[in-house]
């Protein structure tokens, strides 16, 4: 409103004048009050009437600047308002003075809108950890446009604030009593027949978790009432379940057992129900070896690999639902999967919350073994300077394969290694042998032969063998170790001689034969033994020996026990010995035998020795042979066999002796086998016979196949010392097998 002051009279005004100003009674709020050089007692927003003085001279027909008064009027209400000159200016004290110094104005009806707000929840039912939110919609009925709109929504103690949204204007949110919060959206200006809407987010915190909150919002503008509405929320009950899992052991070989035992708890605040466990055994276990027992209401199934349990109904806060897994590694299991991680969730119906701990795991690692056995062998003794061979052994007793096995073998000192077979190295006195993989139940022996220094008499040397993995290990190592002793005894290498002391003889003389027996060391021998055996045509008649044990006789053999001999010391025998009267042309072969004591001798090779002495012949000791040769039968087919014989006869009174008889084998044969005594030789087979007497006959003979289709001539000899060499000759036929066609 303006309020103009103006000197209608014909003097100057004399003080002050003064306008009381009066708002009508619809007014809600003074905003303002002023005018140039006015001074107003105006007190906003207080409607109560107010004045406004001024002192400076105002001439007649002249106006004061007008007084500005600015109020707010209930919206539809008739808006007025009346001044008054109530004092000053020299006026005249009469009626008609008066009559024009109160004025009033009416500025019609103010205007009015009428802001309608419809709230809801956008979901009337949440988890209380998930956000919730509101929809607001203010709309204006009219009938007048409204401004300055405000929608002020107080969120209830429990919802935290996130975020408002409207579709015009904007909002801000601020901490409000009792841990409310105010949330206050401009939203300007709102025509007739539109609206705003503001969507408000918030979440839940866990202590209303189980209960319903109320909000409200309400509306209002510049023109219209406030209108309020309310929405509610109902926010689920929740639970907090924690998972825990263990196993029964960290590590476990492949095929073993192990434990598993998974633990769901409910941390509360409220029950939970139909709580679940779900496991999914890792790839190294054998899932059909599982067995699940579940604790008291529960039931558990598995699905390949994945078992789950269930405890149907309500878990209390504070109650614990666990199962125990039972299973088996796998028989083989590949490097990549031996890290065995095991894991575990837990889940309900009911809310949780706080899902992150409704996992867990338990690791197991898969550590194949195997558990590899030593083993060493050996002969037991070994001569001085000689020779072992000694065998060290691997074996896998599983359960695994175990891989980049080695072998080391220790060989004591005396003790030489001096082949190893291949994949071993010999470096000094230890030999590394690399044996490879080993599947169970697998073994591995080398072989490593040694060599005694000469040094080395009656004492013991012991070889071990240490056996490892460099990959796969061992449950059990005591087995690891094995050793295998060699005892070198007394050693002495005796020698034997023979000697005869003529090279022939005449039939019924006598040849006396000298033994000499020397023992080369390095030990004494003890209890040696001296044989000779004399062939037939020679008998013993006298012996005598340097050792006081002497010598017996016994028919053919003489035996001479040769007591102690000492290093380098030797010993001599005499054997007196008569050649038959009817060996004359005999070859005459002695042999002594050296049998050693309980020392070792470590060569054989000088424990025998013979002397050879021929029996002379004459006219009258002279024998004559006769031979006869033949193939039964004949005629063969090839594949067939025949038996070749000779038939030699001493046709004279004297024997023969040292009779040898040949037959000799054409290429059409291939030789079976000979009768007894016959030895074959190349293209030949013999026979040695020491004696045949006057006027006897010897047969010798062979079996052989036909080999191939011919006629060949074969040759049968005898020979004698005391008969001429004789022959004969027979023909074997032998012939093809293939049929013959005539027409």
């Amino acid at each position: 409103f303006d309020v103009t002051v103006t000197n209608q009279g014909t003097l100057n005004t004399i003080g002050t004048v003064q306008v009381t100003d009066t708002l009508g009674g619809n007014a809600t709020s003074l905003v303002s009050a002023s005018g140039t050089g006015w001074t107003c007692s105006a007190s906003p927003p207080s409607t109560a009437a107010f004045t406004c003085q001024r002192s400076d001279v105002l001439a007649p027909g002249a106006s004061y600047p007008p007084i500005q008064v600015v109020a707010n009027f209930a919206p539809g209400q008739p808006v007025t308002n009346a001044a008054d000159i109530t004092a000053g200016g020299g006026q005249p004290n009469s009626d008609a003075a008066h009559l024009n110094d109160f004025s009033d104005a009416a500025a019609g009806t103010s205007p009015s809108a009428t802001l309608l707000v419809d709230k809801s929840a956008l979901t009337g039912t949440i988890s209380a950890t998930t956000l919730g939110g509101f929809r607001i919609y203010a709309r204006n009925t009219g009938p007048s446009t409204a401004t300055g709109a405000v929608v002020t929504d107080t969120l209830p103690a429990g919802l935290t604030f996130v975020s408002a949204a409207p579709s015009q204007g904007s909002c801000t949110s601020a901490p409000g009593a009792g841990g409310t919060t105010v949330v206050t959206c401009s939203l300007g200006t709102i025509t007739v027949g539109n609206g705003a809407s503001i969507v408000i987010r918030a979440r839940p915190t866990l202590g209303i978790a189980g209960t319903t909150v109320t909000n409200s919002a309400t509306a209002t503008s510049d023109i219209s009432s406030p209108d309020t509405d309310t929405a509610t929320l109902t926010i689920k009950p929740v639970a907090d379940l924690s998972l825990t899992k263990t196993a029964s052991v960290e590590t476990i070989d492949q095929g073993a057992p192990v434990t598993f035992t998974v633990t769901s708890t409910n941390e509360g605040p409220a029950a939970a129900t139909n709580v679940q466990v779900v496991d999914r055994l890792p790839a190294a276990i054998d899932p059909s070896s599982a067995v699940a027992t579940p604790s008291s209401g529960g039931s558990c199934s598995r699905d390949g690999s994945a078992i789950t349990c269930v405890w149907t109904g309500s878990t209390a806060s504070g109650a614990s639902r666990s199962v125990s897994i039972a299973a088996n590694a796998k028989a083989s299991v590949p490097a990549a999967e031996r890290n065995a991680l095991n894991q575990a969730n837990t889940f309900s119906l009911t809310d949780d919350a706080d899902p992150a701990n409704n996992r867990a795991s338990a690791l197991v690692k898969i550590i194949p073994s195997a558990d590899l056995v030593a083993r060493a062998s050996g002969p037991g003794t070994i001569l001085a300077g000689g020779t072992a061979d000694l065998d060290f052994s691997v074996t896998n007793d599983g359960p695994s394969t175990s891989t980049a096995v080695e072998m080391t073998v220790d060989i004591p000192d005396g003790l030489r290694p001096i082949s190893a077979p291949s994949g071993c190295q010999i470096g000094g006195q230890q030999v590394t042998c690399s044996v490879g993989t080993l599947a169970n139940g697998d073994g591995a022996t080398r072989t490593i032969k040694v060599e005694a220094d000469r040094s080395v008499v009656e004492t013991s040397k012991t070889s071990s063998v240490a056996v490892r993995s460099n990959e796969t290990p061992d449950p059990i190592i005591e087995n690891n170790e094995d050793a295998t002793p060699l005892v070198a005894g007394p050693v002495a290498d005796l020698e034997i001689t023979k000697t005869a002391d003529r090279e022939s003889v005449a039939p019924g003389g006598t040849i006396n034969y000298t033994l000499k027996v020397k023992n080369n060391g390095p030990s004494s021998s003890i209890g040696a033994v001296v044989t000779d055996e004399l062939p037939e045509g020679l008998t013993p008649t006298s012996t005598s020996s340097s050792i006081a044990a002497g010598c017996t006789i016994a028919g053919q053999r003489v035996t001479c026990p040769a007591e102690e001999i000492v290093p380098n010391e030797s010993f001599q025998i005499l054997i007196v010995a008569t050649v038959g009267a009817d060996r004359a042309g005999a070859t005459l072969t002695n042999t002594a035998k050296l049998t050693p004591g309980n020392q070792t001798d470590p060569n054989a090779a000088n424990d025998t020795s013979s002397a050879t002495v021929k029996v002379t012949t004459d006219a009258a000791t002279t024998a004559r042979l006769k031979i006869k040769t033949t193939a039964t039968p004949s005629s063969i087919l090839r594949g067939k066999t025949t038996t070749i014989r000779a038939t030699v006869k001493n046709t004279r009174k004297y024997p023969a002796n040292s009779v040898q008889i040949c037959l000799t084998i054409p290429s059409n044969l291939k030789f079976i086998k000979a009768s007894t005594g016959g030895k074959r030789s190349g293209s030949k087979v013999c026979w040695n016979r020491a004696q045949i007497l006057g006027g006897k006959s010897s047969i010798v003979k062979y079996t052989a196949r036909g080999r191939k289709p011919g006629s060949r001539r074969l040759t049968g000899t005898a020979e004698a010392g005391n008969a001429a060499k004789v022959s004969d000759r027979a023909r074997v036929k032998v012939r093809s097998n293939r049929p013959k066609f005539t027409g």
